[in-house]
């Protein structure tokens, strides 16, 4: 097969892209054949060659780097639900803690429970921010 003949293709396109392509080779200043030949030209050149932009090799690169940036985006998601979901255990758990104290102490020690109180209460403005929920109100 002689490559250096040039042989005749004869796709149909819609309306809209033939214009298009007319606009595009008045543009680049060369006939619609002349342009249509260009960029068929250049895109088989890609495929052949994917180290300059182009090919299967260059698309499988861009779904594999789309597949692996949305499974991060999946961890990132679900990371954070399990950080907010444990953050929301812990203070529950603390809540209970805190009952469980102030129950300890009205039942051991029903006269020091005053003492009890004032003293958490003193405690946790020299602490501060770190009793804050960010909002600056007391847990």
């Amino acid at each position: 097969m002689n490559t250096n003949k040039k042989q005749q293709l004869g796709p149909r396109v819609t309306r809209e892209s033939y214009e298009t392509l007319q606009r595009l080779a008045a543009a680049n200043d060369c006939s619609l054949g002349h342009y249509v030949e260009a960029v068929l030209e250049d895109h088989v050149t890609k495929q052949r060659h994917p180290d300059e932009g182009g090919g299967i090799v260059h698309d499988l690169i861009d779904q594999i780097n789309e597949r692996l940036a949305a499974y991060v985006q999946q961890i990132r998601n679900a990371s954070t639900r399990d950080i907010s979901a444990a953050v929301v255990r812990l203070e529950k758990q603390n809540e209970a803690l805190k009952v469980m104290i102030d129950a300890i102490v009205r039942i051991l020690s029903p006269k020091e429970h005053e003492a009890y109180v004032k003293t958490v209460k003193a405690t946790i403005q020299k602490l501060g921010p770190l009793f804050e929920n960010g909002n600056g109100k007391l847990q």
